[in-house]
């Protein structure tokens, strides 16, 4: 490349300048969205990277019947480290929601929660290897009553004064406590999957748990509490699958093997992306299957963009045919051509990825509004983004402008000056571009509307619950004691028709389990496990779910003859439940000290994504935290508005947590929501795209055959008719498009479905409608661009030459 090439290439791209913004307009757009969905993917796999020992430590699984959590006992790896040799440090940290509820800290006069309060082992600190700015690390965990802070929560309670000494004041499940600070350390990146702004010591949780009336020292010498997250810093990462040989003895010398427990380690690189089958987890979480079908969305993205900029490059070469044919009767060699042309298209690849980073810097902001994710585009990973983003953008250059530098400067001069080059031959290559454009945006198309039809079988499928007019609050019951007292008020307003109370709300990710051993004869006893929820009286009426046999949950005190016995706790079954059990007149029956009120008919208490569990419902008011309100249909809003009233009355210092059951409904469901919002977004970019590949394709197609449409408007033809040879061919596209991305789009979105129990069946309408939809769309294209030319007096075509 010489200076003359850059010159002459620069001079030709701002003569035609509606080429060069309409072909670096879709460049642009295609590269921003690739990028940003590649920035997102890269960001995805850094998670916890930024740990220094991240290859060395492992949090230990819990494996139990129907369950997976990272819950362990804390003596379990002091043990492992006393049995085998290569554990270097062995730790647990608690997050002390999970355990005691939420934690709040005074500021002022008023206490705020703060959902990143842990208690931890001393040792944590040095296995996460936090960076200690101030204070005491290790030793100063030690002391009894101390914590630790994150710069961000030191400079939120104590603003610029050194916090070192000062106290903390806090209070848990009610229990208040006075905390000395011993040490600031640095923020946790924002790759992090654990979010810590206060780490006290396990003294904490202990004397917390004992408030509540758990001996935790007592369960913990017999390895029955489940409280911490517990991780070992291996000295060498080889090693563990001799570790892991080295569990079971173990795990049986301790009982665990009779209790069907087993456990295994995992890479704390592993955690955000291999963590799906995990429950009662407080690390922020992704998945792996997002990654792909996000990687498959910048490729597609990518692909179009690249397309679209070789289809245009290439309609444009059709207007400078005779300048190619004066330039090799002058004297130009091929490769002196071809380093030209080349020239000219990686001079307007790389204007464009300066522009595509600006877009991303812009677009920032919205894309965080619009699906809750911060690109996080000026981090360390730019090392290693922005050398492979150069990489593609130097490719799609390479690529397009390389095809069309060999193909021009094979012409032969004379046809060239004469314009006679446009063989249906030499234009094979823009026929495979278009159909692999439609087929992009067709499968783009396709994937979206089954998404959509997914993501409203989530939202509206679960019909055994009433959704509309259904308030939920939810409180700490630790910190709030008066629930009976606020729930009896709020069932005495008129426009309120149940009111009750329950430790979940559908849908939940949340789970624990009750067993019940059944004597079915002398011989045969089995142990059933079934999932366990607390609730109030009138819990199902105020769901709207219909009871099948029996009545619906109730105090006791209100039972029937039929099901009346002392000093028994009303429970009721949902239909799996009653199948897993198999017992005759299950109503009435006496489990332990429970008594089987009612037969609930099945309905959804998690998500779509796993099938419905075998159910207990067991009457207990006081481990209730979320209170539910059937509100009379249009009254929501004011119901809002006095709950609050009698809240604040209630608890003038307690948050005011109050929402629908459908912002729950769309919380559970964010993900698919966030991948269906993506893919739209793409869809509508990728139709934008083709639409401007179509409009330069139509140009070189219609320039192509102008005499040929003159001679047949000469000799009678319609204008329909004429419209309808115009776009045969790409009807014919069309159809290649579709008998490939038919497949492609069954077999994609059949495994995304795969990952849903009940799902929608892919329906034959969808890809039905997608084949329509991008045939008006490609034929009101053509059919404008034709139009335009119909209009114009086309004698004059042929008197040309």
């Amino acid at each position: 490349m010489n200076w003359n090439s850059l010159v002459t290439s620069y001079r030709f791209i701002m003569k035609s300048k509606v080429f060069t913004v309409i072909n670096l307009t879709g460049l642009t757009a295609g590269l921003t969205v690739s990028f940003f969905l590649l920035i997102y993917i890269i960001n995805e796999l850094s998670y916890n990277s930024n740990f220094d020992q991240n290859e060395r430590v492992f949090r230990i699984i819990k494996h139990t019947e129907g369950a997976t959590t990272p819950s362990s006992p804390s003596l379990l790896p002091i043990r492992l480290q006393e049995k085998s040799d290569g554990i270097g440090e062995t730790g647990g940290i608690v997050l002390m929601e999970f355990m005691t509820g939420p934690v709040s800290v005074k500021k002022g006069q008023n206490f705020q929660e703060e959902p990143g309060f842990f208690s931890a082992d001393p040792s944590i600190l040095d296995i996460l290897n936090l960076k200690i700015l101030s204070g005491e690390g290790r030793s100063g965990l030690q002391q009894e009553g101390s914590v630790a802070l994150s710069q961000t929560a030191a400079r939120a309670y104590f603003d610029t004064a050194n916090p070192i000494g000062k106290k903390l004041v806090i209070q848990s499940g009610g229990v208040p406590d006075t905390l000395i600070v011993t040490g600031v350390f640095e923020d946790l990146p924002w790759n992090s999957t654990m979010k810590i702004d206060f780490i006290a010591g396990m003294d904490l949780l202990t004397s917390l748990l004992t408030e509540l009336g758990v001996d935790y020292n007592s369960e913990a010498e017999t390895f029955t509490d489940d409280y911490a997250e517990n991780y070992i810093l291996v000295d060498d990462p080889g090693r563990v699958p001799e570790l892991m040989g080295s569990l079971p003895p173990l795990l049986d010398s301790l009982g665990f093997t009779q209790r069907k427990i087993s456990f295994s380690f995992q890479n704390i690189r592993d955690i955000h992306l291999g963590s799906e089958e995990i429950s009662n987890d407080f690390h922020q979480k992704g998945t792996r299957s997002a990654l792909f079908y996000y990687g498959s969305l910048a490729f597609a993205i990518l692909l179009l963009a690249g397309i679209n900029y070789s289809i245009l490059s290439t309609a444009r070469s059709a207007l400078r045919f005779k300048e190619i044919g004066v330039r090799k009767v002058l004297g130009a060699t091929k490769r002196e051509l071809r380093i030209q042309i080349l020239t000219e298209s990686m001079l307007l690849t790389f204007l464009a990825l300066p522009l595509s980073f600006l877009v991303l810097g812009f677009v920032d902001p919205f894309v965080d509004k619009l699906y809750g994710y911060e690109i996080q585009l000026y981090t360390w990973n730019m090392l290693v983004y922005i050398p492979l983003f150069a990489a593609i953008t130097l490719l799609i250059g390479m690529l397009s402008g390389g095809y069309l530098a060999f193909y021009l400067s094979a012409l032969k001069p004379l046809r060239a000056i004469k314009n006679q080059v446009f063989t249906r031959q030499k234009f094979n290559l823009s026929k495979i571009f278009i159909v692999l454009q439609l087929l992009t945006t067709l499968f783009l198309l396709g994937c979206l509307l089954i998404i959509l039809s997914q993501l409203d079988h989530c939202l509206t499928s679960n019909e055994e619950i009433q959704k509309k007019n259904l308030l939920i609050l939810s409180f700490n019951p630790g910190e709030f004691q008066s629930y009976p007292e606020f729930r009896d008020n709020i069932r005495m307003e008129n426009d309120v028709l149940f009111v009750s109370g329950s430790s979940m709300i559908p849908p939940t990710n949340d789970v624990s389990y009750l067993s019940y051993t059944i004597q079915y004869s002398d011989t045969l006893t089995v142990t059933h496990s079934l999932e366990k929820y607390y609730v109030d009286a009138d819990f199902f009426n105020a769901l709207g779910i219909g009871i099948l046999a029996g009545e619906d949950i109730k105090s006791p005190a209100t039972l029937s003859s039929q099901t009346l016995q002392s000093n028994k706790t009303p429970v009721v079954f949902n239909q799996a439940a009653e199948e897993l059990m198999h017992l005759p007149n299950l109503i009435g029956t006496s489990l332990g000290t429970s008594i089987i009120t009612g037969i609930v008919r099945d309905f959804n208490i998690h998500s779509l994504h796993s099938e419905i569990s075998p159910a207990v419902f067991i009457y207990d008011p006081s481990s209730c935290n979320y209170l539910i309100v059937r509100c009379k249909p249009g009254t929501t809003d004011q119901m809002r508005k006095v709950m609050e009233r009698h809240w604040n009355s209630m608890a003038p210092d307690l948050p005011f947590n109050c929402t629908t059951f459908d912002d729950a409904l769309n919380l559970m469901y964010s993900q698919e929501q966030k991948l269906g919002q993506m893919v739209a977004s793409f869809s509508f970019l990728a139709f934008l795209i083709t639409g401007m590949g179509l409009f330069g394709l139509a140009l070189l197609m219609i320039e192509r055959r102008l005499k040929e449409i003159a001679v047949r408007k000469i000799f009678g033809a319609s204008n329909q008719d004429i419209l309808f040879r115009m776009q045969k061919e790409f009807l014919l596209y069309i159809l290649m498009a579709s008998v490939v991305a038919v497949p492609a789009i069954w077999y994609v979105m059949n495994h995304w479905l795969s990952t849903f129990f009940y799902r929608v069946p892919l329906h034959w309408y969808l890809f039905v409608i997608a084949i329509i939809g991008i045939t008006l769309f490609v034929s009101s294209i053509i059919m404008m661009r034709t139009w335009a030319v119909l209009r114009k007096n086309l004698i004059n075509v042929l008197k040309y030459e």
